[in-house]
């Protein structure tokens, strides 16, 4: 051991001057080399090579770091585009024509196809209103009555819809309140208000609808309320009625005259009417109500309303023909003037499609009639029997809502060839 520790001493002392004389061999070239060329600095060291094994791990750090930043932005777009094409997709009703639907997810909280925002009147002052009473222990089918008329509200109108109804649940089970939100819609419950027990005794259940229909007035949260039977149709807005002072409504003009000024003989028809909500004006009509000893409600309380503001208020006053009439006239009233010969004077509502009122309304059954010893669908031959229908099957595809009766009815082939 002690002679082997003196010979590694020697050995290494020796290395040390011959690197010693290395250096200053190679610092004396650098400046005789910097001194002729005149570009180097008299002590110009050159950086020591980084090695490979560096430049692999930093290269692999790097390509690491790139590949998670784009695997995450890919991610995030793939994401958003998810979102966006399950919220608003094109899809083709059954009837062939391309029809623009939003998600129908309730919780959402998103309008559904031009659903009204309400830009127009923020503080929600206005809303149409329909009612929809089913009788107790009778088959539900009022309900089903309001949704074409809200799904043409999404299209024409700012203003929701608000539905009086005694109904909980639609016929096949789902809840009234949850389908027709996604129409823009709010369900209220009708309360039990009658005239005194004395008259009540006198109301068969179907009059009884007359006499609820009075609950609009009681609706105070409201400035001003458009009153719109179920068994109706709006193809254009009517949001303009709004602007006016109550109170308005429909002519009731049976014999499609379109006289321009009210005379004494002509009545009111309630289908439409513009309000001013007022509890006064609900206790005014319901004392004028008791107090009337003939059946004012055999022609849907529009006897009522009309006598109790000509009387005590102001007389009603009547929209023209082209704002709104019955469905036996159309084709028969004024026109808009215009250049091309043709039908224009169509209204803006429609209250009832014939008397019988088959087309605005799901039941096959009514609308087939025989003609040249052939069973047809006469509503084919109804120039609003087809644009009820899609406005009622795009509600009911909106809701997700149906019966085996509607999906027939909502069926394409069955409904054009089905005899």
């Amino acid at each position: 051991m002690s002679s082997t520790t003196p010979s590694t001493t020697t050995d290494n002392s020796s290395l040390e001057g011959r690197n010693t004389k290395v250096h200053a061999s190679a610092e004396e070239e650098g400046e005789a080399i910097a001194e002729d060329r005149d570009v180097l600095p008299r002590r110009a060291f050159l950086p020591c090579p980084t090695p490979l094994a560096t430049h692999v791990a930093s290269s692999w750090r790097r390509d690491l770091a790139v590949f998670i930043l784009g695997s995450i932005t890919g991610m995030v777009l793939f994401l958003c585009s998810t979102m966006a094409s399950s919220t608003q997709r094109i899809e083709l009703a059954p009837h062939g024509c391309p029809m623009e639907t939003l998600s129908t997810d309730n919780s959402s909280g998103v309008l559904l196809p031009n659903a009204s925002t309400g830009s127009h009147d923020p503080g929600g002052r206005y809303a149409f209103v329909q009612m929809a009473y089913d009788i107790p222990g009778v088959r539900s089918n009022q309900v089903w009555k309001v949704m074409a008329m809200a799904r043409t509200l999404m299209r024409f109108s700012d203003y929701p819809l608000v539905v009086l109804t005694n109904s909980t649940h639609l016929p096949d089970g789902v809840p009234l309140g949850q389908a027709l939100e996604r129409l823009n819609a709010q369900v209220l419950p009708l309360q039990d208000r009658w005239p005194s027990l004395a008259t009540s005794k006198e109301l068969k259940p179907l009059h009884r609808f007359a006499y609820l229909k009075l609950q609009i007035w009681l609706l105070t949260q409201y400035e001003k309320l458009i009153w719109l039977d179920t068994d109706a149709i709006l193809v254009r807005s009517m949001d303009w009625l709004f602007e006016r002072q109550p109170i308005w409504g429909q002519r009731d003009d049976p014999l499609c005259q379109f006289r321009e000024q009210m005379e004494k003989d002509e009545v009111l028809s309630s289908s439409i009417l513009l309000i001013a909500p007022s509890h006064e004006t609900f206790n005014g009509l319901r004392r004028f109500a008791e107090a009337r000893p003939q059946d004012w409600w055999e022609n849907d309380a529009q006897a009522l309303i009309q006598g109790y503001f000509h009387q005590v208020k102001h007389p009603i006053r009547l929209l023209d023909g082209t704002d709104a009439a019955d469905g036996n006239c159309l084709g028969r009233m004024p026109g808009v003037p215009y250049s091309s010969p043709g039908p224009w004077n169509l209204p803006a509502f429609v209250h009832r499609s014939s008397w019988r009122n088959e087309c605005f309304d799901f039941d096959v059954g009514r609308q087939k009639v025989r003609r040249h010893g052939k069973i047809v669908n006469i509503c084919h031959f109804h120039p609003l029997g087809s644009y009820w229908r899609d406005m009622f099957c795009d509600a009911l595809r909106i809701t997700k809502t149906g019966t085996n009766n509607t999906e027939a009815f909502c069926d394409d082939y069955y409904w054009h060839n089905k005899d």
